[in-house]
């Protein structure tokens, strides 16, 4: 059962200070770190610095939008992961929003099916050494050529809670990431999206832990009610039983509103809550499910005194290392 990973704050903390917190996850024994992308720091950028600074944690994006790069850069991005991070690089792509990709980058959102799997052709085509020929729906290269390919390509996952999603990220990537999976449904959903060949399925999984961090169950309550004004995420939890609940929340005009209505068997279902060993005892279930989470701690943003403390203490392997944070020492 591979350790429990990391998803880096993407914003209110330097790039000096994602380096300290990688170094400290490898140091303490997660499985891995991810870097988000939204309006902070660029992910590949980051986990290239990172990637110089660690040597057995597995490095990956979560998410990269599918349509802010073309295909062809991708493609030059994820090789050189690849070659700073041989064998430990991972691509997560998705498709993000229209207010993102359209008022913020001024590029077309395509439809999402198109989007992703136009991207991932064209990459696979740079990757396998040809030259680029393809046109699609979304995207279309001709005459790429990516040079200096690494030996061992990246694993590429995909960001999908629809079926038709879904069913892309089991057909063509080595991957599915998930957001707010229910525990309780954790081997149901695995069993549906795996094929028969090697595929992992990610999920980001929301922590707080008791006595490191203050207000974490309100803000876990909070952002949950701002994810569940997006259709597709209330369609993907009404799918997995919470009809009834989401439903409740669309009468609710503002967030503090809405935030208030979370069900707490919802919020327990979809978070790992608890003391130390208790979050411990959680994330090892959702492991021993077939499900690999991606833990964001849930700590005030740019705290890195109360980020360090929630890394200590859920640490997967408990060393001399998590005992004594430097910047509580400083402190």
């Amino acid at each position: 059962m591979r350790p429990w990973e990391i998803c880096l704050p993407s914003r209110g903390v330097s790039p000096h200070d994602a380096l300290h917190l990688a170094c400290l996850l490898e140091d303490v024994g997660y499985g891995g770190i991810w870097a988000t992308e939204v309006a902070g720091h660029d992910a590949v950028a980051l986990l290239a610095a990172i990637a110089t600074q660690t040597s057995r944690v597995r490095l990956g994006t979560a998410i990269i939008p599918s349509a802010t790069r073309s295909p062809a850069l991708l493609a030059m991005g994820a090789a050189t992961l690849a070659h700073l991070a041989p064998g430990r690089s991972t691509v997560g792509l998705g498709v993000s929003s229209p207010g993102i990709i359209q008022e913020w980058h001024g590029r077309t959102f395509a439809s999402p099916l198109s989007s992703v799997s136009d991207a991932l052709s064209i990459i696979q085509q740079a990757f396998s050494g040809e030259v680029t020929e393809y046109h699609g729906r979304a995207f279309s290269s001709r005459g790429f050529t990516l040079q200096n390919r690494p030996d061992t390509r990246p694993d590429f996952y995909l960001a999908a809670l629809g079926p038709a999603m879904r069913g892309l990220a089991t057909e063509r990537f080595d991957g599915v990431i998930l957001n707010f999976l229910p525990r309780s449904r954790c081997e149901e959903v695995v069993e549906q999206v795996s094929p028969s060949r090697r595929f992992e399925v990610t999920t980001l999984v929301r922590v707080s832990v008791e006595g490191e961090a203050s207000g974490g169950v309100s803000r876990l309550r909070k952002e949950l009610a701002s994810y569940l004004r997006f259709e597709q995420y209330s369609r993907w939890l009404a799918g997995l039983g919470y009809g009834d609940a989401v439903t409740a929340l669309h009468g609710e005009p503002g967030l503090e509103e809405r935030a208030a209505q979370v069900p707490d068997d919802l919020l327990q279902d979809v978070s790992v809550i608890g003391n130390a060993r208790s979050c411990r005892a959680q994330l090892e279930e959702m492991c021993a499910a077939g499900v690999t989470p991606l833990v964001i701690p849930d700590v005030p943003v740019g705290d890195m005194i109360a980020m360090e403390r929630v890394i200590r203490a859920i640490a997967p392997v408990k060393s001399s290392l998590a005992r004594t944070s430097a910047l509580e020492n400083a402190g």
